[in-house]
């Protein structure tokens, strides 16, 4: 996906006005993409078809870091026990 020039340019005076001295100039312009759920909630579940052996966690673009020792700790408690005892009903890939 392109980057648009106002969109660069706006970034830059950003940056101008918000750091003027850690700011030079750009090396290059990138767009990062992600996904969400349909629901943009976390998908944590056993993948289906692989009896428990395949542990998915999925849908952190943008705000999963704010999650990630709750996140460590199910997908650990799943892998290794099999389930949680945390509510994860609403997070199940079965919802979709």
């Amino acid at each position: 996906m392109p980057i648009l020039d106002s969109e660069k340019q706006e970034l830059t005076e950003f940056l101008q006005r918000f750091l003027p001295l850690g700011y030079v100039k750009p090396l290059t312009f990138k767009t990062c993409l992600y996904t969400n759920s349909p629901d943009t909630h976390f998908i944590l579940d056993h993948l289906d078809g692989y009896h428990k052996d395949v542990v998915i966690g999925a849908g952190f673009s943008g705000h999963g870091f704010k999650f990630v020792s709750v996140i460590g700790e199910i997908l650990a408690d799943l892998a290794v026990m099999g389930q949680t005892p945390l509510p994860i009903e609403f997070l199940r890939l079965n919802r979709f």
